[in-house]
């Protein structure tokens, strides 16, 4: 992908230099068409796909997104409140007999500003019970890729048997474990460094003159090591 798109870097800079100087480009034969080479490659779209990919997966890790959208929604709460409470208190104020309320006049706005507050306390409150939720998620999520990032990291092996390899002729036989190339082995054991997941452990040699083999399948956990025993046949 990357190499389409210098090719195209490359024939963009030919056609501005053939503008540049025709004479070092001279016209094509009369009747032969003209070939235009785009000038923006395809490529270019994988990559910006890949960073639209990449700016996605970060905001739905941490949350940018649906912070901002509590964030607009605890805010219009908070508007709805306090709007709630200008008009209710403008009506208080009409059944004062003078500038200066009475004294149940005074207990009731007294009581309106109480539930005004607390109910502002609700809202604040579950937003942060909401966002402490998110990010205990978000830590959560953290500790649990670290944690498989050091299992990965851990080195596993397989402890190989082979039962009859005391009657190989002569006393050779060979190891393989997944795609690798088999190895020559002297005695009944062997161990080797695998990557955990499963893989395929295979063994040949020969027996009074022919050729014997053997292969089993193991799956090899983080840190393990995973004995496998086999039998030439």
């Amino acid at each position: 992908m990357l190499n389409e798109i210098y090719q195209s870097r490359q024939i963009e800079k030919q056609i501005t230099s053939a503008a540049a100087d025709p004479s070092n480009h001279p016209a094509p034969p009369i009747g032969q068409p003209i070939r235009f080479q785009r000038l923006v490659n395809p490529g270019w779209s994988a990559v910006l796909l890949a960073v639209a990919a990449t700016l996605l997966a970060l905001d739905r890790f941490h949350g940018a997104t649906s912070g901002w959208v509590r964030y607009l929604l605890s805010a219009g709460q908070l508007t709805e409140a306090r709007d709630d409470f200008e008009l209710a208190f403008e009506a208080q104020k009409l059944e004062w007999a003078g500038p200066e309320p009475s004294l149940e006049q005074t207990r009731a706005a007294i009581e309106l500003i109480r539930k005004f507050v607390k109910q502002l306390n609700s809202i604040v409150g579950e937003e942060t019970k909401t966002w402490a939720a998110e990010f205990t998620e978000v830590l959560k999520q953290i500790e649990e890729q670290t944690k498989l990032a050091s299992q990965a990291k851990r080195q596993s092996a397989i402890q190989i048997t082979v039962t009859n390899a005391d009657q190989c002729t002569p006393k050779v036989w060979r190891l393989a474990v997944g795609n690798s190339l088999p190895t020559d082995r002297i005695g009944k054991e062997a161990s080797l460094e695998v990557s955990p997941g499963l893989c395929v452990v295979r063994v040949t040699g020969e027996l009074n003159g022919k050729s014997a083999q053997a292969e089993k399948a193991v799956n090899v956990s983080a840190g393990e090591i995973q004995r496998v025993e086999l039998t030439l046949a």
